[in-house]
């Protein structure tokens, strides 16, 4: 998108700034859900990659059994769960994200 000249904001009328005002807030809303979105995959990537380097590290917990199967089993399937408080995120594919 092509920012606007300052000609423009000086000439425009308060409703064209306004909407231009509404219209950049919007796709700031819109960036800012897709990088909290991205951000979420990007700590659950390192999250699982963690738990995987464990497991590479430690023979141990491969051939004895399910040692961490408790630590392991959360109700949502993911380490660690997700807070209580936190907002529901969407995935965004890459390609989605840098538009």
């Amino acid at each position: 998108m092509s920012l606007p000249t300052t000609e423009f904001l000086r000439t425009a009328s308060r409703t064209s700034l306004e909407q231009f005002e509404l219209n950049r807030m919007a796709h700031a809303t819109m960036l800012r859900k897709q990088i909290l979105s991205l951000l979420a995959q990007w700590v659950d990537d390192v999250k699982w990659a963690e738990v995987a380097r464990e497991f590479i590290e430690n023979e141990g917990l491969r051939m004895n059994g399910n040692p961490l199967q408790e630590t392991l089993d959360f109700p949502d399937g993911s380490i660690g769960g997700t807070p209580t408080n936190a907002a529901p995120m969407e995935r965004v594919p890459i390609n989605k994200a840098a538009d």
